[in-house]
Protein backbone atom coordinates (compact mmCIF):
# COMPACT_ATOMS: atom_id res chain seq x y z
CA UNK A 1 0.00 0.00 0.00
CA UNK A 2 1.32 3.31 -0.99
CA UNK A 3 1.04 6.82 1.47
CA UNK A 4 -1.93 7.76 -0.30
CA UNK A 5 -3.50 4.84 0.17
CA UNK A 6 -2.24 4.32 3.42
CA UNK A 7 -3.53 7.86 4.77
CA UNK A 8 -6.83 7.88 2.68
CA UNK A 9 -7.70 4.55 4.62
CA UNK A 10 -6.90 6.63 7.78
CA UNK A 11 -9.00 9.16 6.79
CA UNK A 12 -11.86 7.12 6.22
CA UNK A 13 -11.73 5.66 10.28
CA UNK A 14 -11.33 9.35 11.20
CA UNK A 15 -14.58 10.80 12.93
CA UNK A 16 -14.58 14.07 10.91
CA UNK A 17 -16.24 16.77 13.49
CA UNK A 18 -17.46 20.24 12.05
CA UNK A 19 -14.88 23.24 12.37
CA UNK A 20 -16.70 26.89 12.85
CA UNK A 21 -13.37 28.27 12.87
CA UNK A 22 -12.80 28.97 8.96
CA UNK A 23 -14.70 31.66 8.14
CA UNK A 24 -12.81 33.15 5.62
CA UNK A 25 -12.82 29.61 3.38
CA UNK A 26 -16.86 28.49 4.15
CA UNK A 27 -18.24 31.97 4.73
CA UNK A 28 -19.70 33.80 7.37
CA UNK A 29 -23.20 32.32 8.68
CA UNK A 30 -24.78 35.59 8.55
CA UNK A 31 -27.73 34.07 9.79
CA UNK A 32 -25.96 33.38 13.45
CA UNK A 33 -24.32 36.76 12.73
CA UNK A 34 -27.52 38.98 12.73
CA UNK A 35 -29.14 36.90 15.69
CA UNK A 36 -25.54 37.08 17.90
CA UNK A 37 -23.39 39.45 16.86
CA UNK A 38 -20.15 36.85 16.22
CA UNK A 39 -18.75 36.11 13.40
CA UNK A 40 -18.68 32.56 12.69
CA UNK A 41 -18.87 30.05 9.74
CA UNK A 42 -20.66 27.47 8.24
CA UNK A 43 -19.02 24.66 9.24
CA UNK A 44 -16.70 22.27 7.36
CA UNK A 45 -14.90 18.69 8.06
CA UNK A 46 -11.38 20.15 8.80
CA UNK A 47 -8.67 19.57 10.77
CA UNK A 48 -5.40 21.24 11.51
CA UNK A 49 -2.43 18.69 12.27
CA UNK A 50 1.11 19.99 13.50
CA UNK A 51 1.20 23.23 14.96
CA UNK A 52 -1.76 25.84 14.78
CA UNK A 53 -2.04 29.74 16.04
CA UNK A 54 -5.15 30.57 17.28
CA UNK A 55 -5.38 34.17 19.15
CA UNK A 56 -6.26 32.56 22.50
CA UNK A 57 -2.56 31.03 22.12
CA UNK A 58 0.41 33.17 22.84
CA UNK A 59 2.61 31.25 20.75
CA UNK A 60 1.64 27.93 18.57
CA UNK A 61 0.91 25.05 19.62
CA UNK A 62 0.56 21.34 18.60
CA UNK A 63 -3.03 20.58 17.93
CA UNK A 64 -5.07 18.19 19.75
CA UNK A 65 -5.71 16.47 16.81
CA UNK A 66 -2.80 15.76 16.52
CA UNK A 67 -2.15 13.87 19.74
CA UNK A 68 -5.40 11.89 19.20
CA UNK A 69 -4.27 10.76 15.89
CA UNK A 70 -1.02 10.36 15.84
CA UNK A 71 -0.53 7.58 13.30
CA UNK A 72 -2.45 9.44 10.83
CA UNK A 73 0.58 12.50 11.54
CA UNK A 74 2.75 9.86 10.69
CA UNK A 75 1.63 9.28 7.36
CA UNK A 76 1.33 12.73 6.67
CA UNK A 77 4.85 13.69 7.61
CA UNK A 78 6.18 10.59 5.48
CA UNK A 79 4.11 11.60 2.61
CA UNK A 80 5.45 15.31 2.19
CA UNK A 81 9.04 13.48 2.72
CA UNK A 82 8.00 11.03 -0.43
CA UNK A 83 6.63 14.83 -2.25
CA UNK A 84 9.44 16.78 -1.38
CA UNK A 85 12.02 16.30 1.13
CA UNK A 86 13.46 19.55 1.85
CA UNK A 87 9.60 21.28 2.00
CA UNK A 88 9.47 22.88 5.58
CA UNK A 89 6.12 23.25 6.90
CA UNK A 90 4.58 23.55 10.57
CA UNK A 91 1.23 23.01 9.63
CA UNK A 92 -0.79 20.36 7.41
CA UNK A 93 -4.75 21.40 6.92
CA UNK A 94 -6.62 18.09 6.11
CA UNK A 95 -10.35 18.62 4.60
CA UNK A 96 -12.88 16.42 4.03
CA UNK A 97 -15.68 17.26 1.24
CA UNK A 98 -14.62 21.32 1.43
CA UNK A 99 -15.73 23.22 -1.29
CA UNK A 100 -13.54 26.34 -0.67
CA UNK A 101 -14.87 29.42 -1.53
CA UNK A 102 -12.52 32.36 -2.94
CA UNK A 103 -10.06 33.51 -0.43
CA UNK A 104 -6.88 34.24 0.73
CA UNK A 105 -5.23 32.57 3.45
CA UNK A 106 -3.86 34.67 6.22
CA UNK A 107 -1.36 33.23 8.35
CA UNK A 108 0.79 31.63 5.72
CA UNK A 109 4.46 32.08 4.59
CA UNK A 110 5.43 31.11 1.64
CA UNK A 111 4.37 28.32 -0.26
CA UNK A 112 2.01 25.59 0.30
CA UNK A 113 1.31 22.02 -0.67
CA UNK A 114 -2.02 20.44 -1.84
CA UNK A 115 -2.90 17.11 -3.34
CA UNK A 116 -6.71 15.68 -3.00
CA UNK A 117 -7.43 12.27 -2.44
CA UNK A 118 -10.56 9.82 -3.01
CA UNK A 119 -13.21 9.05 -5.07
CA UNK A 120 -14.20 12.42 -6.68
CA UNK A 121 -14.89 14.17 -9.94
CA UNK A 122 -14.33 17.70 -10.10
CA UNK A 123 -12.82 19.89 -7.25
CA UNK A 124 -10.06 21.37 -9.39
CA UNK A 125 -8.68 24.24 -7.46
CA UNK A 126 -8.48 27.20 -8.99
CA UNK A 127 -5.85 29.69 -8.16
CA UNK A 128 -5.32 33.73 -9.29
CA UNK A 129 -7.59 32.50 -11.96
CA UNK A 130 -5.90 29.47 -13.20
CA UNK A 131 -7.53 25.88 -13.02
CA UNK A 132 -5.16 22.94 -11.36
CA UNK A 133 -6.36 19.47 -10.88
CA UNK A 134 -5.09 18.21 -8.10
CA UNK A 135 -6.49 14.93 -7.52
CA UNK A 136 -3.36 12.23 -7.03
CA UNK A 137 -1.10 15.28 -7.80
CA UNK A 138 1.04 17.39 -5.46
CA UNK A 139 0.55 21.20 -6.55
CA UNK A 140 2.56 24.46 -5.08
CA UNK A 141 0.74 27.23 -4.74
CA UNK A 142 0.98 30.50 -2.67
CA UNK A 143 -2.01 30.80 -0.35
CA UNK A 144 -1.90 34.31 -0.23
CA UNK A 145 -3.13 34.57 -3.74
CA UNK A 146 -6.63 34.51 -3.91
CA UNK A 147 -8.02 30.51 -4.29
CA UNK A 148 -10.98 28.28 -4.34
CA UNK A 149 -12.57 24.86 -5.53
CA UNK A 150 -14.80 23.71 -7.97
CA UNK A 151 -17.55 21.88 -7.48
CA UNK A 152 -17.19 17.79 -7.08
CA UNK A 153 -18.99 14.99 -6.44
CA UNK A 154 -18.09 11.93 -4.24
CA UNK A 155 -15.78 12.11 -1.70
CA UNK A 156 -12.63 14.27 -2.04
CA UNK A 157 -10.33 14.48 0.85
CA UNK A 158 -7.52 17.23 0.78
CA UNK A 159 -4.44 17.45 2.10
CA UNK A 160 -2.12 21.27 2.62
CA UNK A 161 1.42 21.55 4.26
CA UNK A 162 2.31 25.09 4.91
CA UNK A 163 3.89 27.44 7.26
CA UNK A 164 2.70 29.33 9.71
CA UNK A 165 4.03 32.91 9.64
CA UNK A 166 4.93 33.14 13.51
CA UNK A 167 8.71 31.81 13.74
CA UNK A 168 9.46 29.15 16.01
Amino acid sequence: MNKSDELLANFKKITWSNNYNRCNVSGVDKAKFERTGFRTANPLKSYSFGYVNRRCFKDPKISRITEKYPETYRILQELIHEIDPDFEYTTICCNKNVCALPHVDGNNEGESIIVGLGDYNGGEMVIGGETFDVKNKPTRFDGRIEHYTKPFTGDRYTVIWFRLTQRF
